[in-house]
């Protein structure tokens, strides 16, 4: 999905109070390394700690993807490093997991 596509739906979504849909924009947007549409998302009030359906928080989608400056900027505005998911993992795990050692020491 495109960039432009994404914070339009996410604006919608910020629009009708959808705070459901806002969490897994933060999330998929997070996963993908969409810097820009996490800080808007940020900026807009979402909840970098809020975890999605799957219980997974925007951290643990940006470590388990390698994204190193949207692991920074989540951090930056107050995620929870040590928050876990339904399976008791926090975002180290699935940086580790996955073999991104910069981001493994950003969360050490």
């Amino acid at each position: 999905m495109a960039l432009d596509e994404a914070v339009d739906e996410a604006v919608d979504a910020l629009r009708r109070g959808d705070e459901a849909a806002v969490r897994s924009w933060l999330v998929y947007a997070s996963a993908n390394g969409q810097e820009q549409l996490v800080e808007f998302l940020l900026r807009r009030g979402a909840d970098a700690n809020e975890p999605d359906n799957n219980g997974t928080t925007a951290l643990m989608a940006a470590a388990g993807n390698g994204h190193e400056r949207v692991v920074d900027l989540l951090i930056r505005r107050g995620a929870e490093l040590n928050l876990q998911d339904i399976n008791g993992f926090t975002a180290l795990i699935p940086a580790a997991c996955f073999n991104h050692p910069a981001v493994v020491r950003r969360l050490l």
